[in-house]
């Protein structure tokens, strides 16, 4: 079996990407302020409801995620041990343990054929 290759942190920023960046830098605020306030009500706008809410960090989001599923203390998430380590502190934070699955060596996503046992 080969193995394909798979590009991690590529982006394809370009100027306008910039220019949005050093507007928020120029700005009081890097986390909150009238630039996510324009990105919540333009989300909001786009997927057709009342209110999106923006956070600072990925941990934060999916800790809001694991809450808003009502995933808790005595709960397992199964994860991958392949991603960063908020994935995890996510779980632990609402109370439940986070489980390890594998990834499927040529796409890096998690081994979907590992998951039954693993529950």
């Amino acid at each position: 079996m080969s193995l394909e290759k798979i590009d991690f942190f590529r982006h394809s920023l370009g100027q306008d990407e910039a220019k949005a960046f050093e507007e928020v830098l120029a700005s009081l605020f890097l986390t909150t302020g009238p630039v996510c306030a324009r990105l919540e009500d333009a989300l909001a706008s786009y997927l057709n409801i009342t209110k999106v809410v923006s956070l600072a960090t990925g941990t934060a989001a999916l800790e809001l995620a694991l809450r808003a599923l009502d995933i808790g203390q005595g709960d397992e998430v199964i994860t991958t041990p392949m991603t960063f380590i908020a994935t995890s502190n996510a779980c632990l934070y609402v109370g439940a343990t986070p489980i390890f699955v594998d990834v499927e060596p040529n796409t890096g996503n998690l081994d979907a054929s590992l998951v039954e046992a693993a529950v």
